[in-house]
Parts: C-alpha cells; sequence; structure tokens
C-alpha cells in the first residue's frame, strides 16, 4: 500500500488508481487505523480518527469464500490436474458416486396401461440410460404403477418386479435385458427377454430366453425327421411280418446249425396247458392239503376215539401216581417215587473207594462207569415248553472264546453267562455273592434245538432246489421234443 498526500487530501495508490481516504484540510491531528470498527465525519481543525478498510483502499477482504464459477481460468480436467497418482489409491465409496445409472425402485408409466416398445425406450431416454451408456433398473413391485409392453411378439412383459439392464446409448444403438419375476398382474413370469436394435436396417426386435422346463421335443425346431439307428436288437414280438411258420426247405439247416436262437416259454405256442410229474416226493411241509386230508381221515375213523379225549379208565400202561396225603406231607404219599438224596461228606469217600454212586443232589448222580449225570426221568417232569424258534440266530451270535480265569494261569474255552441271561435265563444261575454260573451241561439241548432248526433250513433249501430243478427239467424235456419234431 502506498499512502500519498495532495494539497488537500490523503490519497492510497494502488494498480495505478488513487483513492481518497481522507480530506485533510484544516485537521489539527490525524489518526489511522487499519480495519477499525467505524468511520465518522468530523468537524474541522478537530482531532479525527480514520478507519482504513480493505473496501476503502480496494483490497481484498479476509475470511471469505468463492464458489468454482467465481474463479476464471480453473480447470478440472484430469489431465490438466498435475502431481496426480499413477493410480488410484481406493474405489469411491457408493455415496461419492454421482450419476449411478442405477435406480432400484422405478415406477414404469405409474398406471398399468399397455405401452409398445418405442414408449418403453422413451421412459429409458428420459431416465437418461442412454446418456451413461449403462443403466440398471427396476421396477417398483405395484402391479398398478407399472405399465406392460405387448408389442414384443413373444410374450407380454408387465414391467412391475421387473429388472431393466440397459447397455448402449442411444434407442437406435442398444442391447437391454429384462428380467421378469416369478409372478405378474398380466404378463408372463419366470422369463428373460432381451431387445437388440442395431439399426433399423438390422431387424431390431425382441427374443425370450426359453426356461429349461419349456424345452420340449415340440419346441425344438429345425431337427431332421429321421434318424440313423445305433446298433441294436428286437425280440420276436417286435418283428412285424415275422414268419408265422419256417420254410420247409429251411427245417434241414436249422436243425443242424451248431447255434440255434433261444426262446422264451411266453414265445412258445400250442404247449400243453399241464404236464404229468415225474416220480417225485414231498415233504410233509410240503403237502397244501395236508390238513383237509387229515379230518377226513378222522371223520372214518370209529367215532368213540375222536369225538373226544379218552377218560382216565381208557387209558392203558399209565404209570403209577403218588396219591394225595390228607396230611399235606410228602412223607405221607403212597405210591411216591424213589427220589435219591444228596450224600453225606464221609459216605461220598467210602463211594468214592467202592466206586458206587454218588448222589449230589436229587437231581445229580456221579458214577464211576457214567460219569456226571443229571436225573432226567419224565415222569418228575411237568409244565413242558418248547425252546423259542430262533434258537439257531442265539447260538450264532453267542461269543465263543478262550480265556485265562484272573487267579489261574490255565487257559480254558467256553462262552458268557451275561450274554444268555436274557435270550435263555435258564443256562444262567446267579450265586449269593452275584457272581454268574453257565450250564454247559443244559447248553447241550440248547444247541440240539439249534441243529434241529438248521436241519429244517436245509431240507426247505432242498425242496426247493429240486423243485427248481424239476421245473428246468420238464423245459428241457419240452424243448427236446418240439426239436425232435422239427428235425
Amino acid at each position: 500500500m502506498i499512502l500519498r498526500s495532495s494539497n488537500t487530501n490523503l490519497m492510497h495508490y494502488k494498480n495505478g488508481t488513487h483513492y481518497t481516504i481522507l480530506d485533510t484540510s484544516n485537521i489539527a491531528a490525524l489518526t489511522i487505523q487499519f480495519n477499525g470498527s467505524t468511520n465518522t465525519r468530523y468537524a474541522p481543525n478537530a482531532a479525527k480518527t480514520v478507519n482504513i478498510t480493505p473496501a476503502a483502499i480496494g483490497a481484498a477482504a479476509v475470511g471469505h469464500t468463492h464458489v468454482m464459477s467465481d474463479i476464471s481460468g480453473l480447470s478440472l480436467a484430469w489431465s490438466s490436474i498435475t502431481g496426480k497418482p499413477e493410480t488410484a489409491t481406493r474405489w469411491p465409496s457408493w455415496s461419492e458416486v454421482t450419476n449411478k445409472p442405477i435406480n432400484p425402485s422405478y415406477s414404469f408409466g405409474g398406471n398399468n396401461d399397455s405401452i409398445t416398445t418405442a414408449q418403453f425406450l422413451t421412459h429409458l431416454q428420459n431416465l437418461g440410460a442412454f446418456s451413461t451408456g449403462f443403466g440398471i433398473y427396476r421396477g417398483s413391485w405395484s402391479y398398478m404403477a407399472n405399465q406392460s409392453i405387448t408389442d414384443t411378439g413373444v410374450g407380454v412383459i408387465h414391467l412391475a418386479g421387473s429388472t431393466v439392464e440397459v447397455i448402449g446409448n442411444s434407442a437406435s444403438n442398444c442391447t437391454i435385458r429384462v428380467t421378469v419375476p416369478t409372478t405378474s398382474g398380466n404378463g408372463t413370469t419366470k422369463r428373460i427377454y432381451v431387445y437388440c436394435n442395431n439399426g433399423d436396417d438390422y431387424k431390431p426386435g425382441w427374443f425370450a430366453v426359453a426356461r429349461t422346463d419349456e424345452l420340449t421335443w415340440n419346441s425344438i425346431s429345425g431337427k431332421p425327421s429321421t434318424f440313423t439307428p445305433s446298433s441294436h436288437t428286437h425280440t420276436k414280438s417286435q418283428i412285424t411280418d415275422f414268419p408265422s411258420s419256417m420254410p420247409a426247405s429251411d427245417v434241414y439247416a436249422w436243425a443242424k446249425a451248431p447255434s440255434k436262437p433261444s426262446y422264451s416259454w411266453s414265445e412258445i405256442t400250442s404247449k400243453p396247458s399241464t404236464f404229468t410229474p415225474s416220480s417225485h416226493t414231498h415233504p410233509l411241509s410240503g403237502i397244501s392239503d395236508l390238513q383237509a386230508s387229515w379230518d377226513a381221515l378222522l371223520k372214518a375213523a370209529p367215532s368213540a376215539y375222536v369225538t373226544r379225549w379218552p377218560s382216565w379208565s381208557e387209558v392203558t400202561s399209565k404209570p403209577s401216581f403218588a396219591t394225595v396225603a390228607t396230611s399235606g406231607s410228602y412223607n405221607d404219599l403212597s405210591n411216591k417215587p424213589s427220589i435219591p438224596s444228596a450224600e453225606t461228606a464221609a459216605t461220598i469217600m467210602s463211594k468214592i473207594n467202592s466206586q458206587s454212586e454218588i448222589t449230589f443232589t436229587k437231581h445229580v448222580v456221579c458214577s464211576a462207569g457214567a460219569g456226571l449225570q443229571s436225573t432226567s426221568d419224565i415222569r418228575f417232569k411237568s409244565n413242558f415248553n418248547s425252546l423259542p424258534d430262533d434258537t439257531l440266530n442265539k447260538v450264532l451270535n453267542a461269543p465263543e472264546f478262550t480265556y485265562n480265569w484272573k487267579d489261574e494261569t490255565t487257559t480254558s474255552i467256553g462262552t458268557s453267562a451275561q450274554y444268555w441271561e436274557d435270550k435263555i435265563p435258564e443256562l444262567v444261575h446267579e450265586m449269593e455273592d452275584g457272581t454268574k454260573t453257565f450250564s454247559y451241561e443244559r447248553y447241550t439241548v440248547v444247541l440240539q434245538k439249534a441243529l434241529k432248526e438248521e436241519h429244517r433250513l436245509r431240507e426247505e433249501e432242498k425242496k426247493r432246489f429240486k423243485e427248481e430243478i424239476d421245473s428246468l427239467n420238464t423245459r428241457l424235456n419240452d424243448l427236446t421234443s418240439l426239436i425232435q419234431k422239427l428235425i
């Protein structure tokens, strides 16, 4: 700033321009205050304070802003920016991107009227879809606020809920894909429509992308009318002009041929409906009318023996049983059976020396000739029940192993009492201290039952195999007879 004083004024000179700050005539004293508060007129010959403000001397004000348009010569073109990095340090956030070509909810037309493709292109033009070269728009989910394109030639496109993807810079140079939703007010569903326009001379129009569930044989065009078959065979029933009989001239050659065609039983005609069986036998289980035959036999027997059970007096050779004593004591019974009693320790040694029988309990006897035996006289038994029919499976699943007692080193062989106690409890006994014992003697009866089951299964298999062999032999004999007739 340059201050100059003229004859009557205090001047400020800037950029060739003179600014009058103060009329200095008749001033006794002068105080210059820069950027002060108030500029007041004073009477002549009085002390005066001059407020030097930026506006008064033509200087720029401090603490202010300008809009971009106020700055002349400013260029924000990328090419004019110096010192910029060769690559960006990050992608801009979605909120930082302006003029985005995506509208997630747009009402096409605001009503549910029908429109043409040209009107639809005008909608996109007004949205600015062609100004950016790419745009994505989705129709709002309102049937009443979105229109339908009806002139596609491949289906009605209801724009409610549809996604519209636009690539191109004009309505005559674009590709548009419309994906319609799974439900629609008045258009097709679950389909993609594509509009291509490369100019009027290149057949602009729509086509639809078919769903896989719509690709039927009839929908495929351009397929050949006939196809060359691959290598295959036919059954006799599929041959329409198969001869009903063999020419006589071919019989001899066919009979002498090393290999002949095979025929199924259903292909052989004029076969008898029944065949006389060859000599054979049947097990009892193979007789279907056994019960009826048995009933007929009983009816033919004397009625005195089959219409009722015989009375006790009619039964001969019956055993002698004890009579009931009125006292209820066993010792008072007459005709009671002789049941051996357990031996004392003193008599056991004596009988061992004399090789006599030793009775341990009334059902267990040891003799020098027969060894340890159990009483099994059926006269002393009651409540007979057969072992279960699945005994074989229990035996097959039973564990068997060699082992050592924990307090011995001798190797033994056996099974597990815990396995059998819930399957055949009669084999297992629990002692007072909780130790479980297993009766290997009684186990022989279980093995006998399992052996019977196995035998029955084998007999059933033999019967089934024999029936199959007999059937095959019958068919073979029939075919042999047929061949002999043809030779």
